[in-house]
């Protein structure tokens, strides 16, 4: 790993540790763990007003149905962020048992 990663407190990631400040690695990931969940659950909320102002029905005409699409996108963004955290861990494993080395090369 590089020194400057070493030195960052906070930050778990290679990747995001390139694309931001040690500071701003801890507040983005907290943001993003923490916020997904509710943002999904406006998006579904949203998606389902949308659908039904296509149709030219009331807004909030089936409202188990907003519930519903709130909790699965909640579910689902929630499941993204810990995907990639998980994809980030494997990277970060991959660099650290191959190092620096390039395709066809071995130890």
């Amino acid at each position: 790993m590089s020194s400057a990663f070493e030195g960052c407190v906070g930050c778990s990631s290679i990747v995001s540790h390139r694309l931001l400040s040690a500071t701003a690695c801890t507040l983005a990931e907290l943001a993003i763990m923490g916020i997904a969940p509710y943002f999904g659950f406006f998006v579904g909320i949203g998606i389902t007003c949308f659908k039904n102002g296509l149709q030219y029905k009331p807004a909030y005409r089936q409202p188990w149905e907003h519930l519903i699409a709130g909790f699965g996108t909640a579910y689902a963004f929630d499941w993204i962020v810990k995907q990639e955290d998980w994809m980030v861990k494997q990277i970060e494993e991959h660099y650290a048992k191959y190092g620096g080395q390039t395709q066809g090369q071995s130890k």
